[in-house]
């Protein structure tokens, strides 16, 4: 099965990708509170979201969360269905940390993702250990442009706004030898 990561690090075709072990410290704390509870409250035969890769199963939301990110690469990835741990909707994950965000403590919804359950606009992540790079997405400045208005509704007005190191044709700084 293929599915797709945004990604900082570089891999090249054919590599194993795993997880960075870092996403819980991106998380302002209303996420971290949330991660805490969902390892609580996770039944024992799931996987502890820290340890996972995750991967997006549509390459449309992965280039929308991808426009977000500043030095961010686009991979497909190959996957052994049976290696898959959990398939969630990170839609519920978003609502559940805007409601702890409002000091509430959603039990319920923490429930209903480690249950699989979808709403009505789900973005499914699934989780497992690591997968195989198939290969880079090339995204041109222009189609990052795009879908990072899309998700947020800002548009980019200078190519400077995205600040990619990734991306070096967009550092309007750099000098040519």
């Amino acid at each position: 099965m293929e599915f797709f990561r945004a990604d900082k690090r570089i891999f090249q075709r054919g590599d194993t990708i795993e997880t960075a072990r870092q996403f819980e410290e991106m998380h302002p704390e209303a996420g971290k509170r949330l991660e805490v509870l969902m390892r609580e409250r996770k039944p024992a035969a799931k996987p502890d979201r820290s340890d996972c890769l995750m991967l997006f199963s549509e390459e449309e939301v992965a280039r929308l969360y991808h426009s977000k990110m500043t030095g961010g690469r686009l991979y497909k990835v190959q996957v052994d269905p049976t290696k898959i741990l959990h398939e969630g909707d990170m839609t519920l994950l978003n609502r559940l940390e805007a409601a702890i965000a409002a000091g509430e403590t959603p039990m319920d919804g923490i429930d209903r993702y480690w249950r699989g359950e979808v709403t009505e606009t789900p973005v499914i992540e699934v989780l497992l250990i690591s997968g195989v790079v198939l290969e880079e997405i090339p995204v041109s400045y222009q189609e990052k442009s795009a879908y990072l208005q899309k998700a947020t509704g800002s548009k980019i007005t200078y190519r400077t706004d995205i600040n990619d190191e990734d991306y070096p044709f967009l550092n309007t700084s750099a000098t040519t030898d």
